[in-house]
């Protein structure tokens, strides 16, 4: 088992690696913020407009 300080040791070593805080690091992290809000806007429509057939098909809204 790692002790902690070596855990730190790697961790410290990632970020730097990954550039943790850079701007660049930063502007990919709101790139792909944004990606997966407009996924879950879609797929909120998505849910949204099939749940409206379901509901229309099994007469729950109905004669829509």
């Amino acid at each position: 088992m790692l002790s902690r300080e070596e855990l730190d040791r790697i961790a410290a070593a990632d970020e730097a690696r990954l550039g943790v805080g850079s701007k660049e690091f930063i502007q990919r992290h709101n790139e792909i913020m944004e990606l997966i809000d407009r996924a879950q806007e879609k797929g909120g429509k998505a849910n949204v407009k099939a749940d409206h057939e379901c509901q229309r098909r099994c007469g729950s809204l109905g004669s829509e």
